[in-house]
């Protein structure tokens, strides 16, 4: 452990675990005096692999999707669809969405891959797993490996017939699990002691990709809060010393149920899928991440103690009538959007966003509003509330504004600060007077000019103390979650309303949380955890696109162009 990152004496085990998380949180910080430890260059011939693969395995190609009947972005939220069945081709659609490819970039002699889920640096930690046992041709039941570069599943393990069946029977309405899990060292090799962070908001991420794409195909999906990370690595073969030795290991991260009638609900019961641990022989070897990796003491912290080893109780959100402000005319179609989400580089300082836009991104943020909504994936209480600073929205003054999601402490947010009412119908309150904010929104983001030439800038902030206290030190990682499937539903949004979004995970900590009148600091309830911003996107003329894949198929089978 490095110097300045022990704990008091005296405190017990999980009082000493929550010091010491808060601890990395406050090493990892950037501030106007300093950024966080990071390498400070990069060493490309050492750029860790971005796709793993499982060597020795059987593979599973799947099929490719363009012409795909979806439903439009807005009517998911809002009407009863229809549930594809159980089939090769609905797993590779929803793959597909959730962490496919969705184009290929070159520039200057380089060529790098877009996938449907965003990642911070474009790194991609997360790798993505299924466990299997619904009844499909060519595809048996079992544990698999997703690998996007080839669209195909990697077999890990298959499945005996009196698992299956036990499967089948405990849960009847659930076709199986996702599972994921990081490779820390993709980040760190460029962001150092920060990476553990950003893995966790990628981890936010990939649950909120996973849950509009599992919509696209009329299924349901919800983070299971109950299981352990012990129960994570032997489900999805994590903890198996062959497929790893010598071999960067993977962090275990979330399992998630998958429902085929569309609906986002836990099975009450865990022992029979508990029962398949001790019976299923792990296939193939991981491939090689890395030449080298370097151990950073603070991520080497934050890991120990953040192991879930606790059973936390499901929180389903609690309905809120809530007006939502019409979908426009032009829905486009949900497959789409999510194939066409980018992360912007450049911003249009004069790009405006619509007020109903606005209004009903609020709404999608807000736990309980709409019929159907990403945050049902992750069943915990919310945690994380959010500022909005407003540049360029119609009928909103610029300045800073709080919306409140629903956590128990609002009037500590409105503690020293004249906030008031803002919407007749949803719970935002402003500053009375009007602020420019976009010199002091790219100054809370590292100096980053995308920051303040959106039309807004969102700052979420987490009420970590209260959370790590009910949970334990574990929920520093669940917090990073909500904060990246959040993040996950404004990029979608902004492109909903024709504009585009950007994470932002270099931001000054405290500064942040301070323009909210919130106590942040070291010893603060309050910390920040993620920035982003939204406005008009402004395309690099350099940048070449091409195809995801070069050949896919329409539901029908006919082949297309991709």
């Amino acid at each position: 452990m490095s110097a300045g990152l022990e704990p008091p004496d005296g405190q017990g085990n999980d009082a000493a675990e929550r010091s010491r998380i808060l601890l990395y949180h406050q090493a990892s910080k950037h501030s106007s005096r300093g950024y966080a430890p990071s390498p400070g260059f990069l060493d490309w011939d050492s750029q860790p692999d971005p796709f793993r693969t499982f060597e020795q395995t059987r593979r599973i190609p799947l099929p490719l999707h363009r012409r795909v009947q979806a439903a439009g972005f807005h009517q998911l939220h809002r009407d009863a669809l229809p549930s594809l069945s159980f089939s090769a081709s609905t797993i590779g659609l929803l793959c597909e969405l959730a962490w496919g490819l969705s184009a290929w970039k070159a520039a200057d002699g380089a060529r790098w891959a877009l996938r449907c889920v965003p990642s911070s640096g474009n790194l991609h930690p997360t790798e993505a797993y299924l466990l299997l046992w619904g009844e499909a041709v060519g595809l048996p039941a079992g544990v698999y490996h997703y690998h996007p570069l080839d669209h195909a599943l990697e077999c890990r393990a298959e499945l005996g017939e009196q698992q299956v069946q036990a499967l089948r029977h405990a849960y009847p309405d659930h076709v199986g699990m996702a599972g994921l899990s990081s490779i820390g060292w993709r980040e760190e090799w460029k962001y150092g002691s920060r990476a553990f962070r950003y893995c966790q908001l990628d981890v936010g991420h990939a649950v909120g990709s996973l849950a509009y794409a599992a919509r696209v195909c009329g299924w349901g999906a919800a983070v299971d809060p109950r299981l352990t990370d012990d129960d994570i690595e032997a489900l999805l073969g994590l903890s198996d010393r062959d497929s790893y030795a010598d071999r960067e290991r993977e962090r275990p991260d979330v399992l998630i149920w998958l429902e085929s009638r569309g609906q986002q609900a836990l099975p009450p019961d865990l022992a029979p899928l508990r029962a398949v641990t001790g019976t299923v022989t792990w296939q193939g070897r991981a491939s090689q991440v890395g030449r080298e990796m370097i151990v950073w003491p603070e991520v080497a912290l934050a890991e120990s103690v953040t192991r879930k080893t606790v059973d936390v109780p499901v929180c389903w959100p609690e309905p809120r009538c809530l007006p939502v402000d019409p979908a426009p005319e032009h829905d486009c179609p949900a497959d789409r959007l999510i194939r066409q989400r980018r992360s912007a580089q450049r911003m249009d300082p004069a790009g405006t966003m619509h007020a109903a836009d606005f209004r009903r991104l609020l709404g999608r943020v807000l736990p309980g509003v709409e019929r159907w909504s990403p945050l049902h994936a992750l069943p915990f209480q919310p945690a994380i509330q959010l500022m909005f600073l407003v540049h360029g929205v119609e009928g909103f003054a610029p300045g800073a504004y709080l919306l409140d999601r629903g956590l128990p402490d609002w009037p500590q947010w409105s503690a020293g600060r004249p906030w008031q009412a803002a919407d007749p119908h949803l719970p935002l309150y402003g500053l009375p007077e009007a602020q420019d904010l976009r010199r002091l929104a790219s100054q809370m983001s590292c100096y980053q000019g995308i920051a303040g030439r959106g039309a807004v800038t969102v700052v979420m902030v987490a009420d970590m103390a209260e959370t790590l206290a009910r949970e334990g030190a574990w929920a520093y990682r669940r917090l990073h979650w909500e904060a990246g499937l959040l993040g996950q539903i404004l990029y979608l949004e902004a492109e909903a309303s024709g504009l585009r979004g950007t994470g932002i995970g270099c931001f000054m900590d405290d500064d942040s949380v301070a323009l909210s009148g919130l106590r942040g600091g070291a010893d603060g309830r309050w910390q920040t955890v993620y920035h982003f911003t939204i406005g008009a996107a402004i395309d690099d003329p350099r940048l070449q696109s091409e195809p995801a894949y070069p050949v896919a198929v329409s539901l029908d089978g006919s082949a297309q162009e991709g």
